[in-house]
């Protein structure tokens, strides 16, 4: 577009997004260089816009913050804004308008940027993203760790901008092999994983805007599970909070995947039986020693033998490669979670959505209650699913996937109570 025409709609635009019955508040801060699409609620933070166009008043731009495509489309007229949402997805009917009002007065730059660095751990190099309050001469610090399939540092600015809200200092960054960060992600394990986080917890202890005895780390998902793991290998968190978690093993989390999953297909318990028991045995052969062709040959053959594993994660033409074979995702099955919570002696704050579909949240509590520690403290938010947004089940069609109303305010609390934040 031209420069003139661009120059026009640069700037932080700020409003709501509208369903029939639901609204969320919205930013979109467009500029020359890159523009980003905002909304906290629903934990889409900095999301680059990936095409913009403005033609003759019309403004059209996409974002993707999942498997489906937003199409904007919208009349600008002069400082406002006003148009529809659309979807790729041709299964989806989407009835949404949004409306923005440009903040003249804003430095929008502000809102997507952030002191950025690179943390050395051996030879690969983490792209790291610095989220800081203003003003605050000491302040307490939170480490954040990604889920298996979020890798990248601007995934979790929504996360990291309720806890700068509370006084931190947060460290972000991209996973090792993703986006601006060096390695190989395909082969990465636990313990590459472990000495990541503390690679970047050593860079925070170091940082003199930091009080090194509020250093914490929050993990998501795989992140919340090797919490323990990394507080076993290092004395400098003094915290920390646990979303999600598996507590026993990739295992038990890949059983109640696909337990899940082949009860919605309509096969019966008798097939969730074969289900739970291919995985136990798939874990059983690396554990006593099989090769990586001796897996896929075990998986393979299971699923001529039931045709119904092609539902699950251990299907018929699945490909393991050599170079991939000691990462978590394979070697990793064999890793058992719970002593290291067992042992744990930090304070921390575990929770889960009681819809969660990816890690069991009634067996999780059950085991992690069985440890009796005092330290840990447990929460299941209802309705709620693995990020702790309403599902969609048990959502009224037109609603948001927004976070839980209760989970800053319980994550606030807790952090007061423990004398972390005042």
């Amino acid at each position: 577009m031209a420069f003139e025409e661009r120059n026009q709609i640069n700037g932080l635009w700020k409003g709501k997004m509208v369903s029939k019955i639901d609204s969320v508040n919205i930013s979109i801060l467009i500029d020359n260089n890159k523009s980003y699409f905002n909304c906290d609620e629903i934990l889409i933070n900095c999301l680059v816009i990936e095409y913009l166009e403005l033609k003759d008043g019309i403004i059209h731009f996409n974002i993707q913050p999942g498997d489906t495509k937003l199409v904007f489309k919208g009349i600008v007229n002069e400082n406002n804004i006003l148009g529809k949402v659309s979807s790729d997805n041709s299964s989806s009917d989407l009835e949404i308008e949004f409306e923005v009002n440009k903040n003249v007065n804003e430095n929008y730059l502000q809102e997507c940027s952030f002191e950025e660095i690179f943390i050395s751990n051996k030879n690969d190099k983490l792209f790291s993203q610095i989220i800081k309050p203003e003003k605050i001469l000491k302040c307490p610090a939170i480490l954040m760790l990604h889920g298996s399939h979020t890798n990248l540092a601007n995934q979790y600015i929504s996360e990291a901008k309720i806890y700068k809200k509370l006084g931190f200092i947060v460290l972000t960054f991209d996973k090792r092999g993703n986006g601006k960060s060096t390695g190989n992600y395909k082969s990465i394990t636990f313990n590459d994983l472990i000495d990541d986080a503390i690679a970047c917890l050593k860079y925070l202890r170091s940082r003199n805007d930091v009080d090194k005895e509020r250093i914490g780390i929050w993990g998501f998902s795989q992140g919340a599970s090797i919490l323990p793991m990394i507080s076993s290998r290092s004395e400098i968190p003094s915290f920390m909070i646990a979303k999600s978690p598996e507590i026993i093993s990739l295992t038990e989390s890949a059983i109640y995947q696909d337990s899940i999953r082949i009860k919605e297909k309509g096969f019966s318990e008798k097939d969730c039986d074969v289900v739970i028991q291919s995985h136990k045995n798939v874990e059983k052969l690396i554990f006593n020693g099989a090769k990586h062709n001796e897996v896929e040959t075990y998986i393979k053959n299971n699923a001529k033998i039931y045709g119904f594993m092609n539902e699950t994660a251990l299907f018929e033409n699945i490909k393991i490669p050599e170079n991939e074979f000691d990462s978590w995702a394979w070697k990793g099955r064999i890793t058992k979670f719970d002593p290291f919570w067992k042992n744990m002696n930090i304070p921390a704050l575990v929770f889960w959505g009681s819809n969660d579909t990816l890690v069991n949240p009634l067996e999780n509590i059950k085991k992690i209650r069985s440890f009796n520690l005092k330290n840990i403290e447990v929460k299941i938010f209802k309705n709620a699913d693995h990020n702790i947004t309403y599902t969609s089940n048990n959502r009224i069609e037109g609603m948001f996937p927004k976070l839980t109303k209760e989970y800053q305010r319980f994550i606030k609390r807790w952090l007061i109570n423990k004398n972390i934040i005042s």
